[in-house]
């Protein structure tokens, strides 16, 4: 099974390698399915079937992680609920990234999504950099928002590796930093930088964030909370 496994897994990756589209894989809701059933697949079969699902999901992603391992995809590519899906499924089995930029700056990210993103982050052994660029918290529900901080949250507390957190542009308010600071305020973070610029933070919020960073053990070193308004 194996073997026969690996065989499809090499012969799939070279129709796509040939065509030069697996950008636009992402795009499709199909991707989903197929990834899952690669991925889920390979991993029944023990130890030796991780290494293959781990292999598979690092040639999968490596046209976007450019030589300084930072994995770059915009809304283009994440545009739906599959399209994140299975692109989370890749990234829970690729361990060449140091760093994850979504979001070209230009349109919106779902912070519906952020979950099943952080997900794939969890406990994630080389990311040291993580960059949300207009993840729009300001235009969903406090439900979703909710939940998606809660799962930023646990990923910030348990990676023994991530430095750098950046939140640009994500229409963050107080009333979404008040409870992700009640998230982080039993243990210490290792963030060393934190970019919250260009979002709407008022003072309830900032006095919360200073409570946290107060913390014994934190040893944040650069946090960016320009352009308020």
């Amino acid at each position: 099974i194996n073997r026969m496994m690996a065989d499809e897994m090499d012969r799939f990756k070279a129709i796509m390698s040939s065509s030069s589209c697996i950008k636009k894989m992402l795009q499709g809701s199909w991707w989903l399915t197929v990834t899952q059933f690669c991925i889920e697949g390979l991993m029944v079969e023990g130890e030796a079937g991780e290494a293959m699902a781990n292999r598979f999901a690092e040639s999968m992603l490596e046209e976007v992680i450019d030589k300084d391992g930072v994995l770059k995809l915009g809304h283009k590519e994440l545009h739906s609920f599959d399209g994140m899906s299975a692109f989370a499924s890749l990234l829970k089995h690729a361990y060449k990234q140091t760093a994850l930029e979504l979001g070209d700056g230009k349109s919106d990210l779902s912070a519906e999504w952020l979950p099943q993103l952080c997900a794939a982050l969890a406990g994630h052994p080389s990311l040291r950099r993580l960059a949300l660029r207009r993840m729009a918290f300001h235009h969903s529900s406090q439900e979703v928002c909710d939940a998606g901080l809660r799962s930023l949250s646990a990923v910030l507390r348990d990676s023994q590796v991530l430095e750098v957190l950046q939140l640009q542009a994500c229409g963050l308010e107080s009333r979404h930093i008040v409870p992700l600071c009640a998230e982080l305020s039993g243990a210490p973070i290792r963030l060393k930088e934190l970019d919250l610029s260009a979002n709407k933070i008022a003072d309830e919020g900032l006095m919360a964030l200073a409570r946290v960073f107060a913390i014994d053990g934190v040893t944040l070193e650069m946090l960016d909370i320009s352009g308020q308004g």
